[in-house]
């Protein structure tokens, strides 16, 4: 999947600008969720990693919210999340997927973001770019056409100038082209 209209250069300065004044967000966020991986601190991780107080998670009805964590919260399912600790990040994004998509008013975007707080937890990570909401956007733009909404991932070396993300987790590069979505629009220039 190539843009003929990327400029690699641009998308350098965006992924040093990202590295500059983005990416220690996300990492002293996720930070809170590496610790004390015992069982007993699952249910802490459940009630953390499903809050409101994620600012792109402020359009969510706090209804939907909490009828989403009272199903991750139930013991049973509590254990399933429990015994994927030591599979991978797809098969626990399923599985958050499974159990939360009847709840009204929870999507992709809160799936990927629960998701991805637990397998933090876990030592879990995503080895796919998932696509949702703005890193969707995001990936449109930088790829230069509509990526249909049947695929819900992206793998690192089909970005165009995939080389400039090699140093980036695919859970960092998630959050570059949500956070640079608008940025990664390249157009011809006609002068």
């Amino acid at each position: 999947m190539s843009n003929p209209n990327v400029n690699c250069k641009k998308i350098k300065k965006y992924i040093e600008e990202y590295n500059k004044l983005n990416k220690n967000n996300l990492e002293n966020e996720l930070e809170h969720f590496r610790k004390g991986k015992e069982i007993g601190n699952l249910e802490r991780v459940i009630r953390s990693a499903s809050d409101k107080s994620r600012k792109h998670q402020h359009r969510i009805k706090k209804n939907s919210l909490q009828q989403g964590q009272c199903i991750l919260l139930i013991d049973e399912n509590q254990q399933e999340i429990w015994k994927l600790r030591n599979e991978n990040f797809e098969k626990l994004y399923n599985k958050i997927v499974e159990l939360l998509k009847d709840v009204e008013g929870l999507g992709d975007l809160y799936y990927y973001d629960t998701a991805l707080r637990i397998g933090v937890f876990f030592g879990l990570y995503p080895e796919k770019i998932y696509l949702h909401s703005g890193a969707g956007i995001g990936a449109d733009n930088l790829i230069g056409k509509k990526i249909t909404s049947s695929e819900k991932f992206i793998e690192k070396n089909n970005l165009p100038c995939h080389e400039l993300f090699d140093e980036m987790e695919c859970y960092q590069i998630e959050n570059f082209l949500c956070l640079f979505r608008d940025r990664l629009k390249f157009r011809v220039s006609l002068i």
